[in-house]
């Protein structure tokens, strides 16, 4: 990809929005980012520094696998941007750019990490 195109795609990308999301039998709230199919993706390599969140709140982070309506599950939010590796267009200031995913690619990487579906 040329240094046009993959300023184009960086600016074309979705950053990934924080969610806030506990866990209905544990009470443990974790910060969670959705990755989905079909557009390009921008993450935080470290969201703890990136994002103003109380350490003692927020413990835990996690991916969101979303495809189209459907929630797969979600999966350890580190274990998921290693797993992401071959699909990373260029790491920037603490940012990663993901390409477009299809619903197969989301499903293999669900399963590739371990992903759980129930929250």
């Amino acid at each position: 990809m040329g240094k046009t195109e993959l300023e184009k795609a960086w600016s074309e990308a979705c950053v990934a929005n924080l969610m806030s999301v506990s866990d209905p039998e544990t009470g443990e709230v974790y910060g969670g980012f959705a990755i989905t199919e079909g557009s390009l993706q921008i993450f935080s390599l470290d969201p703890e520094e990136d994002y103003e969140v109380n350490p003692n709140t927020i413990t835990n982070w996690r991916m969101v696998f979303s495809s189209g309506e459907d929630v797969l599950g979600y999966a350890d939010y580190q274990t998921t941007l290693q797993a992401l590796e071959p699909y990373v267009l260029a790491c920037e200031n603490g940012s990663i750019l993901v390409q477009k995913l299809n619903k197969t690619d989301l499903e293999q990487l669900f399963r590739l990490v371990g992903g759980q579906t129930s929250i």
